[in-house]
Order: C-alpha cells, then structure tokens, then sequence
C-alpha cells in the first residue's frame, strides 16, 4: 500500500468514526430532553394558568432555550394540544377539563410562534410614540396636529417626486 492510500485510507476511518461519535451524541441529547408525562403535565398547567399573552411569550422563551439545548422542541406539546374523543372510563367533567385545557395550549402554541418578534415590535412602536411626543411637545404641538402635518407634508413630497420635471 502507498503512502497516499495509506493516508487517504486512515482519513476514511476517521470521518467514519466521528460521524457515528457524533450520530451517538446526538441521539443521547434527544433522549436527555424528554420530559416525563409528570413534567409536562406541570408545565402545560403553568401555562394554562397565565394570561394568554404571557402564557404564549414564556413558551416562547422556553422552547427557544429548550431547542438551544436540546436540539428538538419540546416533546409532547404538540400531543396534548388535542383532546381528542372522550375515553371510555372518562366522565363528561374529565372531558370537558381535558378538552378546554388542550384548546387553551393550541391558542398558546399558536400565540407563542411570533410572541417574541411581537413584543420587540411592541417596543420600537412604543419608543417610535415616544419620540413622536417629544418632537410635537418641541413644536408646541398636541400629537395629533404633528401626526396630521407629518402626514400632509409626506404626501406633498410624494406628489412633488412623481409630477415630471418639464411640467414645473
């Protein structure tokens, strides 16, 4: 055997080796972060406790840290978003509690897909309001005499922009 093929051959069994350490890896941290049916439980009934813009940021917050750690969304949510049909050794009560609970996490789930993009862009309208206040009190103005100029003179540069200049 060459020198070459020697060494093309020893690079072949160590990319082998290493896909299979990280593939072990890898499915060991997927089996770390189940959750037990107990702690999801926990976590489901936290969740449904709270306001639901609340309930949807704090998901939100936590499948993002969950999927950092684990590499996977939380197991098991999207599962218990459905009732289902009643069981058979179930009574209407169990249902109905059952039922409503898995309606409150799918609005939560749902909710919680674009909560933190939401509450950023909450922010920066707040601080935009805020600015917008401080200039119309620079002015002398109430904000919606500012708004009205600021609109009205928008309009006008947008006009003056689109006429051709050879009919000025």
């Amino acid at each position: 055997m060459t020198p070459e093929e020697r060494k093309l051959r020893d690079t072949k069994g160590a990319t082998l080796r290493k896909q299979t350490q990280r593939r072990k890896e890898y499915a060991a941290k997927q089996l770390e972060g189940q959750l037990s049916k107990d702690e999801l439980d926990e976590l489901i009934d936290m969740l449904c406790a709270m306001p639901l813009y609340k309930a949807s940021l704090t998901l939100a917050e936590v499948q993002r840290n969950y999927k950092k750690q684990y590499g996977i969304e939380i197991p098991g949510l999207r599962e218990a978003s459905f009732a289902g049909d009643k069981l058979v050794d179930e009574t209407q009560e169990e249902y109905t509690y059952r039922s409503q609970r898995a309606q409150k996490l799918g609005l939560i789930r749902m909710f919680a897909t674009r909560s933190i993009q939401r509450l950023k862009a909450n922010a920066r309208n707040k601080k935009y309001e805020l600015k917008e206040k401080e200039e119309a009190a620079k002015l002398g103005l109430n904000i919606q005499t500012y708004k009205k100029q600021k609109r009205a003179l928008k309009i006008i540069t947008k006009a003056k922009a689109t006429v051709p200049p050879s009919s000025l």
